[in-house]
């Protein structure tokens, strides 16, 4: 597994011990809900199902995007983009790498969806001992839509890599 894979099990990792680490120091009542100011809106009893259910979505999503990254070599259909019908139709030699870039695609993203989960919940264990990040809001609207030109740009090496295979294969066939 290369290093772009594992970065994100790592993060994973690292928000199960953070969030195992820090269960017993919690107080009674989670926050579930926090203001742009960092003011707590909705709260929760302190539970193992409330506290762990951010890290138990965060393993499933990450499971869920290792597993399609590493389907897509057999099954490149699992991955949508504009090109995808064209990209089907070339022979398996010339996917190989449109769906390198597919991959790389999904590690990244991977990656800045694990640290988002990982900031979510040092925001809510900061909340919940009474140390609101008014600033940590903003930060995480701000990382969230980064994420989306990131995206685009994932996205745009996928065609442009179509897009090269296409005219190799086009000069094979001449």
């Amino acid at each position: 597994m290369n290093a772009t894979r594992s970065l994100p099990w790592v993060l994973c990792l690292g928000l199960v011990t953070f969030s195992v680490a820090v269960f017993g120091g919690l107080p009674a009542e989670l926050p579930t809900k926090i203001s742009a100011a960092g003011v707590i809106v909705r709260t929760v009893p302190k539970s193992l199902f409330h506290w762990f259910l951010l890290p138990g979505v965060a393993v499933l999503t990450q499971a869920l995007l290792t597993g399609i990254a590493l389907a897509l070599p057999r099954n490149p259909a699992l991955f949508n983009f504009a090109e995808k019908e064209e990209f089907l139709k070339l022979p398996r030699e010339y996917q190989g790498p449109v769906v390198e870039q597919m991959q790389i695609a999904l590690d990244l993203i991977s990656v800045l969806v694990m640290l988002t989960m990982c900031f979510v919940q040092w925001m809510l264990w900061r909340t919940a001992l009474g140390h609101p990040q008014p600033m940590a809001t903003v930060i995480l609207i701000v990382v969230a839509v980064m994420t989306a030109p990131v995206a685009l740009l994932m996205l745009t090496r996928v065609s442009r890599a179509f897009e090269e295979q296409q005219k190799r294969w086009s000069a094979a066939r001449r």
